[in-house]
This record gives C-alpha cells, structure tokens and sequence, in this order.
C-alpha cells in the first residue's frame, strides 16, 4: 500500500460496496485512512500543501457506521483535517512538525486516539482540536463571555487560542521585500495559535521553550494593521470569547526588545468588581507581542497574580479584598 497511488486508493474506496464494509477490519479501515492523510504532502513549509487527501477522508465518513466510527477514533488523521481545513494554525506542541510526521509515519503507531496528539504534547486530541475550531469559527459574531465553573481545574487543564487578522496594509508603506508577505497575508487573512500556557507572569513567559511560544507571523509584519483575539477553552471542551479585535496601542522596549502592546479591554467577568476608588478600573486583558510572540496580560491596575488569573479561568469570584481599596 506505501506505493499506492492517491488516484488508485480513491477508486479503490469508490468501488467497495456498503455490504463488503462490514467485512473489513477496524485496521485496515485505518490503514486506509492514514494512507490517504498522509499523501501528496510534499514540503511542510507551505500552508496550501498540508492536508492532501482530506476531501477522499470525509468521503469514506459518509460509507456507513463502521466506517464513520473508525475515522473518528483515528485521531492523526484528523491532523490532516484540520491542515486541511484550517491550514494557518499552529498547534503549540513543543515539537517540530518534520519531528511528529517521523512518529506519525512510523509503522508502530497506534492508530486509536490515546496516544496520538501526546506525541506532540496537546492536552486535547486532534479531533477535539478541529471541533474546537469550529466552535471558535462560529463564536467570532458572538458576544464575549466569561468562563463557567471549572472547580479543581489546574492551568494546564485550559486550551487558549489566539487568532489575528489582517486587517488591512498600512498605505505608503511599500517596499520591495513586502511583496511576500503582501501574498501570504491578504487583507483579511487568518492567522491562529492553539495550546496551554504555563502562566502569564514575565518569568513564565520566558522560561516557555521557543518552540511553545504563541508565535503570530502576522503581528512580526509592522506594515499591518492586525486585530487579536483570545478564546480559552475549559477542561469541559466549552469556548469563550475572552478578548476581540484588539488593535495595536504602544511601542516599547523590554530587555533591549522591542515589545508591541494590543488594546486593553474590560474582561468579561460573571460577579461585582472590586472599588477601587475609579468608575475606569475593572479587570482587564490586552496583548504584548516580542517580536510576534505573544503574552497575555490579566490585570486590575496592575497584573493579575496566576493564582487569581487560575479561579477567574475556573469561573469563580477573584478574591475582591485583594484589589478594592
């Protein structure tokens, strides 16, 4: 089967009757699916290369029962899909794509869904990962919300993604090595990041390998006017719509750094603020991004500790004594 055409294996499936499916094993139903994931995808640097064989995928769901059954649970082939449905994001997995599609590749792996997506150190499974952005799809019209209870929950049990939109090139600002960039970021382009933090103050975001970094090429582009938003998704695989269309504030330096802040907008929050003594002051979010990596910043004056940042994500009250006076 490793010499086997995409053309071969698509008229291959056509051929099989509803009847023959239910003589075929689980296996082998896999086997063909990873089969198909994994073709024609010749250079993992281009976007518009990933997720070959994705249409010949959503085909065999449509079979019948035991095939759909068998393509859900086959968690790396929704990898595929979801290169092939959302080419832009990148998942914040803490290892290299070429590094993942050795193990994807490799004849030892298991094709069921334990397992799969800890190769590459996501929390959630890559179907959930694919619904996830689905749901965020849908939340962009949405109003902004704040997380239901979560108790118990630990940092790492949350998913955050971070999305930013061209929204348009700056005027007047053209020069010769843009025209790349022009192409691969029209205006209206998507660009997405998906996967835990460790935490949000200055030293957690340092410490955070390169390779786990919320990495957004769009906002490394100074000729574009970008939108940011945030979405976190709870241990519960629930969506909320924390921060949208935040809009470039500031420049600054930070240990010989530049740093570019996003707009601080009021967090959405499900009890009474603290008095502060200001009608302005609420707790809040914006964005900072070192050269096109992102931080975010939970605050009331000042920054959040990650402690009150962790009961907020957990929909509970953030103690108010801490910041009223």
């Amino acid at each position: 089967m490793a010499h086997t055409t995409q053309d071969e294996l698509t008229a291959g499936i056509a051929a099989m009757s509803l009847s023959f499916a239910a003589v075929l094993d689980d296996d082998v139903l896999a086997a063909i699916a990873l089969q198909l994931a994994g073709l024609a995808v010749p250079d993992w640097s281009h976007a518009h290369n990933k997720g070959r064989g994705a249409p010949e995928l959503a085909a065999m769901t449509g079979v019948c029962r035991s095939w759909r059954r068998v393509l859900v649970d086959t968690d790396a082939v929704w990898l595929r899909m979801i290169e092939a449905r959302y080419p832009r994001l990148k998942l914040g997995t803490g290892i290299s794509s070429y590094k993942f599609e050795e193990k994807l590749d490799g004849t030892a792996l298991d094709w069921r869904a334990q397992g799969v997506a800890k190769l590459a150190n996501l929390r959630l499974t890559f179907r959930e990962h694919f619904l996830l952005q689905a749901d965020i799809e849908s939340l962009r019209t949405a109003p902004q919300s704040a997380p239901l209870r979560s108790p118990g929950a630990q940092l790492q049990d949350f998913t955050f993604t971070i999305e930013t939109k061209c929204n348009a090139w700056h005027k007047g600002l053209w020069r010769d090595w843009d025209e790349g960039d022009r192409k691969y970021y029209p205006e209206g382009a998507w660009d997405s990041w998906t996967g835990t933090l460790p935490g949000f103050s200055d030293d957690a975001w340092w410490d955070l390998p390169d390779a786990r970094q919320a990495g957004m090429g769009m906002l490394q582009v100074d000729e574009i006017e970008a939108f940011v938003s945030v979405y976190v998704t709870t241990p519960s695989l629930q969506t909320f719509k924390l921060y949208f269309d935040g809009t470039h504030e500031g420049s600054d330096d930070e240990c010989d750094m530049p740093v570019e802040s996003y707009t601080t907008q009021p967090l959405p929050y499900a009890y009474d603020q603290p008095s502060s003594g200001s009608f302005d002051e609420v707790f809040s979010l914006y964005v900072k991004s070192h050269l096109g990596d992102v931080q975010l910043k939970f605050a009331f004056d000042d920054e959040l500790d990650d402690e009150d940042v962790l009961t907020y994500l957990r929909g509970e009250a953030i103690p108010v004594e801490k910041y009223a006076f």
